[in-house]
């Protein structure tokens, strides 16, 4: 038994998205389908540009990768990492196309092609402006492979914004090259841009979003979510018309009552990742309630009332083991949320208003958990903290009233 709870507690683990073989083993499709809905699109538009957002831990990244594992025998799958998009303001959209260049000459292989693709003049240019500053630059391989001061980096990036026009001439070369080469479409996924900062998502995005519509490959790319609350969301809804919301899987239906499909969904997690492992009736329901829908949530909660029962030497998960990290959580919101946070995120418990200024960091934080309906946009407390929020909204306003009482 204790080695059932050990290898249940390794694959209930929140934090890494699924990919490669373990999605293989654990992927289980989520209700309303996000992997059939890319698909869909991917195959049936030219280069798609699909911009995919939702609270953190609702399993965007797990069905990213989904599709990257599923589309690399018909595609060139390219899913670089962010570390070359720049955060400094205005430098978004030139190191983006930096970036594009970077990864598919990485693929090219061949660095003497450099001037085929139309790069060397661009490059070139730069190098007889700097002469007469008598000033080593880099050549166009430390430019799209190696770290630059940012000194160096903004002079070459004002310039460069001079010469965007050639640069995103110079994709459609690499492309057909890439693409004549290894008989296969090329797309790109970008599954980290929801951790830079908004500025650079919007300067990439919307400021430059017609040019990026215009990209000759698709691109599906994640954004920060507290995007979807900023007037700039018009805009991006305007030019990527097949954008992704990814929902928090639904948990409670209208009437109060469990959702059939979210309950089942969550009890097939468990299945596949600890099959092993026995719950209580009613333990797996409230599980995924107090997730609220969230995987990672549901996940955390799985595998530390699985440890909690391990420390018991009990031979299955109890409704008092989920209770104990409940209020261990709870615990743990109580020490990072303020007295003013409570005053901004109270009016959640008992009223379903639209979103106020600077609720965003409570969204990125799964404090708050979105919920839409044909009625407009709703929004409710994380089920996790909501009994802790009330019992504060009642404690504070005793002490209020005592103290009027007392002066």
């Amino acid at each position: 038994m204790l080695g059932n709870f050990l290898e249940a507690m390794r694959n209930l683990n929140p934090n890494p998205p699924l990919r490669g073989k373990e999605i293989e083993d654990f992927y289980v499709p989520r209700p309303d389908n996000p992997y059939k809905y890319l698909i869909n699109y991917i195959y049936s538009e030219k280069n798609a540009k699909i911009p995919v957002t939702g609270p953190i831990g609702v399993g965007k990244s797990t069905e990213i990768n989904r599709i990257i594992k599923d589309l690399q025998e018909e595609f060139l799958v390219i899913s670089p990492e962010q570390e070359g998009l720049q955060g400094r303001e205005g430098m978004g959209y030139i190191s983006f196309l930096i970036l594009l260049i970077r990864e598919m000459m990485k693929i090219v292989g061949d660095w003497s092609k450099f001037g085929e693709f139309g790069l060397n003049p661009v490059f070139a240019n730069y190098q007889y402006e700097k002469a007469y500053l008598k000033e080593r630059f880099p050549d166009h391989r430390e430019i799209l492979n190696f770290p630059l001061s940012e000194e160096t980096e903004k002079t070459l990036y004002d310039f460069l914004r001079f010469h965007q026009e050639k640069l995103f001439a110079s994709l459609s070369l690499i492309r057909n090259y890439l693409e004549e080469e290894h008989k296969k479409k090329i797309i790109f996924i970008f599954d980290d841009l929801e951790k830079l900062e908004k500025k650079v998502v919007e300067d990439i995005y919307i400021s430059h979003g017609k040019e990026i519509k215009n990209i000759p490959f698709t691109i599906i790319f994640t954004y920060p979510i507290e995007l979807s609350y900023d007037k700039n969301i018009r805009i991006m809804q305007d030019l990527y018309e097949k954008s992704l919301y990814l929902y928090p899987v639904s948990v409670e239906g209208r009437n109060g009552q469990p959702d059939n499909a979210g309950m089942k969904f969550f009890q097939e997690v468990l299945n596949k990742r600890a099959p092993d492992i026995s719950f209580q009736p009613g333990v797996v329901e409230k599980m995924a309630l107090s997730s609220g829908g969230l995987i990672r949530t549901f996940l955390h909660l799985a595998r530390n009332s699985v440890r909690n029962a391990k420390m018991d030497e009990d031979d299955m998960v109890r409704a008092e083991h989920l209770e104990r990290e409940l209020l261990s959580a709870r615990e743990s919101f109580f020490r990072i949320i303020t007295e003013e946070e409570y005053d901004k995120i109270s009016k959640y418990t008992i009223s379903q208003d639209a979103v106020v200024s600077g609720i965003e960091k409570f969204i990125s934080r799964d404090i708050i958990l979105e919920h839409r309906d044909e009625e407009g946009i709703w929004y409710q407390i994380n089920p996790i903290i909501d009994p802790l929020v009330k019992k504060f909204i009642i404690r504070r306003d005793k002490e209020r009233e005592f103290n009027k009482r007392t002066y």
